[in-house]
């Protein structure tokens, strides 16, 4: 199987969105070592904090608002996997 160095980084998922950053980061292949397994993004520290603030205003706010959000975005991540499939299992 040929390195998967052509596959796109995988967004970070902040605060209900999809972003990138500037700091891109390889992912390594535990059962190939030297071959990457895909990439991602890593958050710069203001993504971080943005994921914090917002983060715990959800957690103040309304419980059954935030159960039907995490639903919201589960189902969100889980169409990204199905649609990303062929990829991911590469």
């Amino acid at each position: 199987m040929a390195p998967a160095t052509n596959l796109v980084p995988h967004r970070i998922f902040l605060a209900g969105r999809w972003v990138d950053s500037p700091d891109p980061m390889t992912i390594d292949n535990p059962a190939r070592p030297g071959e990457p397994a895909g990439f991602t993004y890593q958050a710069t520290p203001e993504q971080y904090e943005e994921a914090v603030r917002r983060g715990g205003r959800r957690v103040r706010g309304d419980p059954q608002a935030a159960r039907l959000r995490a639903r919201a975005t589960l189902r969100n991540i889980s169409s990204g996997i199905r649609a990303r499939r062929e990829e991911l299992a590469g």
